[in-house]
């Protein structure tokens, strides 16, 4: 069983992924936007689902490699350290993305925003980039076994960016006419995700060379 400051630790860093703008966060809102909050819910289900999906695998392949490879996990730290120096190099670099504004779309019927959600999310490299690379560093082989750690700390993982994406589809509106036209407030986003992503990566890497 993972220790308390790990959740804590994870959070953070959940929390910075959730608020990075991203194929996910563009779905959501502007299904939200077009269609109101019951279609950013049924493209909020669609989007959970692959993630766990994709958790669930990348944690068997790396639990297995783990087990066979004791010594992967100094590599896995290094990963996991570049990897979120990368996320946050996105958010600070001049020109980093912003949230997106409301704008005219077509109406999709249920399925199609359930099965667009999970497309949109299984295919983006992010995820399971970050299952690899991201949270292996916070399991302990000490404390149990790496597969049942990597599930639990995904699934906690999982429940707060759903927490975070559940709360800006029902206030999708009232996001996008607080960033619309405020160019410095979405900079002060940007800045102050990029710098706790470069700080946790920081850690890491402290950690690898401890």
């Amino acid at each position: 069983m993972p220790e308390l400051h790990t959740f804590l630790v994870l959070a953070v860093v959940s929390l910075g992924l959730a608020a990075t703008p991203g194929p996910n966060m563009a779905y959501l809102l502007s299904r939200s936007l077009a269609q109101g909050p019951r279609a950013g819910l049924i493209s909020l289900a669609g989007t959970t689902s692959a993630t766990v999906l994709v958790m669930i695998a990348a944690s068997a392949g790396l639990a297995a490699a783990v087990l066979a490879l004791p010594h992967l996990w100094d590599t896995i730290r290094l990963l996991g350290a570049g990897y979120l120096f990368y996320l946050a190099w996105g958010m600070l670099k001049p020109g980093g993305k912003a949230m997106i504004e409301a704008r005219d779309l077509p109406l999709d019927p249920p399925a199609r925003l359930f099965g667009i959600g999970f497309a949109t999310q299984v295919l983006n490299p992010k995820v399971a980039m970050f299952y690899i690379a991201g949270l292996p560093h916070l399991i302990d082989p000490a404390l149990g076994h790496p597969l049942r750690q990597g599930i639990l700390l995904g699934l906690f993982q999982i429940g707060v960016c759903a927490a975070f994406d559940l709360a800006m589809v029902l206030g999708a509106g009232a996001v996008a006419r607080l960033f619309t036209g405020r160019p410095g407030l979405i900079l002060a986003q940007r800045w102050a995700t990029g710098f706790a992503l470069g700080a946790v990566a920081i850690a890491l890497l402290l950690d690898s060379a401890a």
